[in-house]
């Protein structure tokens, strides 16, 4: 088994893949680049990605698929990301950018799609697309 993720909830530690998963992709989405003043360069966070690549989303996706793989691979013991994005250029409009994560974990294989809207570098709804 990989690293456990810690949680400040009853949880506590959680060790099952799935859950890390999950778990994590939520600090993720939720996190803000300026929140530790010491670490700015080792926080990983969606939303300051997408704001520095407001209106191109071709290279948020590329950003976001290595910021996200260094952020997952300390927890499995194999991770590939791949993000994707409908639109070449936001530009005042939605685009739709999707995620792939997939993962091994002391046995445990799976694959995990999300997709949210992106509009003037904000979140949309975010939606698991296939979960297996």
């Amino acid at each position: 088994m990989y690293t456990p993720v810690p949680s400040m909830s009853t949880s506590g530690w959680i060790s099952d893949p799935s859950s890390k998963l999950d778990r994590l992709l939520s600090y993720y989405f939720i996190s803000r680049a300026d929140q530790d003043a010491l670490n700015v360069k080792t926080v990983y966070s969606i939303n300051y990605l997408l704001a520095k690549n407001s209106y191109n989303p071709i290279q948020a996706c590329e950003e976001i698929q290595i910021n996200l793989k260094q952020y997952l691979q300390p927890y499995f013991q194999s991770v590939t990301v791949t993000a994707t994005s409908d639109a070449e250029s936001i530009s005042g409009s939605q685009a739709v950018i999707f995620i792939l994560v997939q993962f091994v974990d002391s046995g445990y294989t799976s694959a995990n799609s999300y997709a949210f809207d992106v509009k003037s570098s904000t979140f949309g709804k975010v939606a698991d697309a296939i979960n297996n």
